[in-house]
């Protein structure tokens, strides 16, 4: 028999949910309480993928005399769980299932692995069932989150709360690899990895209230406080390879070989927020709307000068319906109400302490001079200071309508808004070397740039919701939606010439998005393509390529790139955007429907306007890798008029076929069922004189369809890297259809 073997199903199985939640309320006029746990327990779809995790919350609030309030909320979770590398070109899982050779089986008849090993031909990539069996590990986190509250009626109206929190984490790594040496990649020797690190928060608030209605006519809210916020933390890791025995009680750091031993640990730098905060609510007749708000907030992040922001906000609010004018003209209309402000706030989401530079000493910054044969210690800088960095600073403008109207059966709200970032902190660009050694994006080197203060950017739209809610009789139902149309745009960074761009995507190591001055973040860039070359003298008579040294290369069957800036040469200057993978529409609605004791429920959501990079497209058709290729490479060109966008295959891939370009943009629109369900309550059911407890018993499904022309495993792609890359498909998890059954029961 032929051997045929499906990675993807052979990776890929049916991953099984448990969740369990119980809770205990109780109260009566001066205190009340809850306690609740939580168990969710999921096997993946990948073999050997886990997560669990129990939750603990407890909190409760009483009244102490008549102007004294306490209380406190604790909440302990243990997490544990094991997330294979999904995202990697060389060694991810899901990438190496959808490109393995079928030829190969998942173990052979003597019980060994299948292996790639035997011949160049069959691509230098693992074994994906063997690299998530034989790699075992977990990440397990420890988290109590507790705060306490005292509150204090001075006066009528005027209260002082005192607010403390603490936050804790504990964060522990676990991961063993064993050896493989049958496998292309290895590895060759067993190799083993622990790493422990703590994080801690500690939060204190203190603020004034004051709320006063003067005879229904006028009404005032005044806030006034501050808040203190101290982070802090440690982490220390280690590992050993050459593990004689992999055992699973041999496993221990220990018994690897101590030659290979390697560790690391600091204490993380302490750092701090500070801050000051008033705002201030005034009503008149309920019609008449006005906020105010003012923040200072201080960061350790920033240089001692540069650290306080000021952030001011105000917003002001007419309700029409409550003018006689209009209730007496626009009886349909319930509610109408007009609402419009203007708000700063500052962002700080960087690493600390970029104001300084760091040295490194020691052996491993060692030279010898001279004639002397022995190395002597050096230092280096490690990374470089930005002593003028500061708050990125958002200034939002927004004007909204809500409205109710046909007797408060239809409500909504439509927003306008528009956000402008100013001095964003973006990576430094990098105009020579410093110290240590810096190398090429892909490639971090050993020295760390700062950020800066240096971009603008600047995001607007329109967001919609709607609502509708009825009872007919015995029915009662509800139908909503919401949609947002955006749009986003770089207004200031390096300039027309200078971008930021992504880390260089596979073995292909080409670009894939970059952010210029006056385009949208992270869009797509690369060459526009022309279809195919179909014969030779197509290829002789093209101006594009006119006095392109490579043109002698170029065979029928290989892709016509577009010479954009018409100088007959194919090169980078014949870049451009190819593609946004920014969403210019979002939208989601949602349906419900009760009959007596039936309750029905679906909801959908979607995006238009968003084009996908398919790098695994790329990937998968690129003839030059020793691969299982796609399924579309049977209809790739293999003659005049065969194919006009699937390249030839040959090894010989001298017109770069595969580079980044248009052949790998794709629309990422989609509509998705994202969850339904349908349940049915047994309520308020008697055996004799014992009541029976209300049971909701419900069967639901998440994730049930997606609605789309994307090729890929979905467009709902959850890999990014920050404002450097969105959108991209690297064959990372794919998302699972979820159903389950279950029951609510109230005691």
């Amino acid at each position: 028999s032929i051997q045929r073997t499906n990675w993807q199903r052979a990776l890929l199985g049916t991953g099984k949910v448990q969740n369990v939640d119980l809770a205990l309320r109780g109260g009566n006029a001066s205190s009340n309480y809850s306690f609740s746990g939580n168990y969710y327990n999921e096997d993946g779809m990948i073999v050997n993928s886990y997560f669990k995790r129990y939750n603990f919350r407890i909190n409760s609030e009483h009244k102490i005399g008549s102007r004294l309030r306490v209380g406190e909320n604790i909440t302990y979770s243990n997490t544990i769980g094991n997330t294979p590398n999904t995202q990697s070109t060389q060694t991810g899982l899901v990438w190496s299932a959808i490109r393995f050779n079928p030829a190969i089986p998942v173990k052979n008849p003597d019980g060994s692995w299948g292996t790639s090993q035997a011949d160049n031909q069959l691509g230098d990539i693992n074994n994906p069932v063997t690299t998530a069996t034989e790699n075992t590990g977990y990440n397990k986190i420890d988290r109590i989150l507790a705060n306490a509250f005292a509150e204090l009626e001075i006066i009528n109206g005027l209260k002082l709360r005192a607010n403390y929190g603490f936050d804790q984490s504990t964060a522990e790594a676990y991961g063993f690899s064993v050896a493989t040496p049958t496998q292309t990649r290895g590895p060759a020797i067993s190799s083993m990895n622990q790493s422990f690190s703590k994080s801690k928060d500690f939060l204190e608030e203190y603020y004034l209230t004051y709320s006063k209605d003067f005879n229904h006519v006028h009404k005032i809210d005044l806030v006034a406080g501050y808040s203190s916020q101290v982070f802090g933390g440690n982490y220390f890791n280690a590992s050993r390879s050459g593990f004689s025995d992999t055992s699973s009680d041999q496993r221990v750091l220990n018994l690897g070989n101590s030659s290979s031993a390697a560790n690391a640990g600091a204490n993380n730098p302490s750092s701090g927020l500070q801050s000051y905060f008033a705002r201030g609510n005034y009503s008149f007749m309920g019609k008449y709307l006005l906020t105010a708000t003012m923040r200072a907030d201080g960061s350790s992040k920033f240089a001692p000068g540069k650290r306080w922001g000021y952030f001011p906000a105000f917003s002001a609010g007419w309700r029409i319906s409550d003018e006689k004018f209009f209730s007496s003209k626009f009886k349909a209309i319930n509610s109408l109400k007009i609402t419009g402000g203007w708000g700063q706030l500052g962002n700080q989401n960087i690493g600390d302490f970029q104001y300084l530079s760091t040295i490194g000493l020691g052996g491993a910054y060692s030279a010898n001079f001279g004639t002397n044969t022995v190395n002597q210690n050096g230092a280096v800088i490690t990374s470089l200071a930005n002593p003028n960095i500061t708050w990125e600073r958002a200034v939002m403008t927004n004007i909204s309508l809500d409205f109710s109207i046909f007797n408060y059966h239809l409500s909504g709200t439509v927003t306008y808004f528009n956000k402008n970032t100013t001095d964003m902190l973006v990576p430094a660009q990098l105009v020579e070397t410093y110290g240590a050694q810096v190398n090429l994006p892909d490639d971090g080197g050993n020295i760390t740039l700062p950020n800066v203060n240096l971009g603008d950017l600047n995001n607007h739209g329109v967001e919609i919701d709607l609502n509708y809610r009825n009872t007919v009789g015995k029915i009662s139902y509800s139908i909503s939606g919401n949609g947002s149309f955006l749009r986003n745009k770089v207004t200031k960074l390096y300039g027309n010439s200078t971008y930021i761009g992504s880390i260089p995507y596979g073995r292909e190591n080409t670009d894939i998005s970059r952010t210029y001055e006056g385009q949208p973040l992270a869009s797509f860039y690369g060459f526009k393509t022309d279809g195919l070359y179909q014969t030779q003298a197509e290829i002789d008579k093209d101006p594009d390529i006119a006095n392109d040294p490579n043109k002698a290369n170029i065979r029928p069957g290989d892709v016509k790139f577009v010479d954009i800036n018409g100088d007959g040469v194919i090169d980078d200057k014949d870049r451009v955007r190819l593609g946004d993978p920014n969403p210019h529409f979002v939208y989601g609605f949602q349906g419900s429907i009760s009959y007596r004791n039936f309750d029905f429920s679906v909801n959908f959501a979607g995006v238009a306007g968003v084009q996908l990079y398919n790098a695994d497209r790329l990937a998968g058709l690129d003839a030059t890798s020793n691969f299982n290729w796609y399924a579309e490479e049977k209809n790739r060109w293999h003659g005049e008029g065969t194919s006009n966008s699937i390249p030839r295959l040959t090894r010989n891939n001298l017109n770069d076929n595969y580079r980044s370009s248009d052949l790998w943009v794709q629309n990422g629109a989609y509509l998705s069922l994202k969850s339904i369900s349908l349940g049915y309550t047994l309520a308020k059911k008697s055996i004799g004189s014992f009541k029976v407890p209300d049971v909701r018993f419900y069967i639901s499904s998440y994730n049930v369809f997606y609605l789309t022309k994307y090729k890929g495993y979905t467009p709902e792609l959850g890999y990014t890297n920050g404002n450097l890359q969105r959108g991209v498909d690297v064959a990372q998890y794919p998302q699972a259809r979820n159903i389950t059954a279950g029951a609510t029961i109230n005691f």
